[in-house]
């Protein structure tokens, strides 16, 4: 019983840092210090330092002295996060054409998912479509069958569910978004998998080169609080409903 209970702190605190963390409540190059966040979350510091022990496997916190720091966002870690996702990625694209997995029922929610982040895009709510793009990159791995590339997107999608709001910030990149998701879904159609990989790694690097154009122009002083400002929102209207 007391394990349970041990095991049920950590967790309530792995999710609790782990959405301040997403929320940029605690933002890149914050200190996590286990006894200051212990303090905030009313328990004690051994549930709230096996939880900054996950979320540093998780890449969202880094070791830095005694202690932790929010993982950065700069870029050299967009550059390493993308090629990893690209990996992994490609190589589903290789396993569910060459293995004949590829049916109208998954070109079917692929383009489900991408009708969704276009019309977000049509409304300028550019935060809703991170869900449908999220779901859409996600099936693709899912849908291989391997558990292993599934836990390795699981992974560097955490992660990147941080670097999702530099497209709020980058020179007109969500408008280009829809159109590149819809010709990696035809090579996907036509089983091409030169097609399929030259489109996804196409989408990828351009998400990396607009990413990292957005963080030379604009100071993170800048771009976090309208990032704050919109999660709160968010967190809002979710708690009216």
């Amino acid at each position: 019983m007391e394990n349970m209970e041990k095991k049920s702190l950590i967790d309530v605190a792995y999710r609790e840092i782990r959405d301040r963390i997403l929320s940029f409540e605690l933002t890149p190059g914050q200190a996590a210090s286990d006894f200051a966040i212990a303090k905030q979350l009313q328990m004690s510091r051994t549930p709230v330092r096996e939880a900054i022990m996950m979320l540093r496997r998780d890449g969202l916190i880094e070791p830095s002295g005694k202690g932790g720091v929010v993982a950065p966002i700069n870029e050299e870690e967009i550059k390493d996060l993308y090629i990893a996702r690209e990996a992994v990625e490609c190589k589903a694209l290789d396993i569910l054409i060459e293995n004949g997995l590829i049916t109208d029922e998954f070109i079917g929610k692929l383009r489900k998912y991408n009708q969704e982040v276009e019309r977000y895009t049509d409304e300028n709510n550019i935060h809703l479509t991170f869900e449908p793009d999220g779901r859409l990159h996600r099936l693709i791995v899912e849908e291989t069958g391997s558990r292993r590339l599934t836990e390795q997107m699981g992974f560097y999608a955490l992660q990147n569910d941080r670097l999702r709001f530099l497209t709020l910030i980058s020179n007109g990149r969500a408008k280009l978004v829809p159109g590149e998701h819809e010709a990696l879904i035809r090579a996907l159609e036509q089983r091409s998998v030169k097609k399929a990989i030259e489109a996804m790694r196409w989408h990828l690097h351009y998400t990396t080169n607009e990413y990292i154009a957005a963080i030379k122009h604009w100071p993170a002083n800048e771009w976090i609080p309208v990032v704050k400002a919109i999660e709160a929102g968010r967190t809002e209207k979710r708690n009216e409903g």
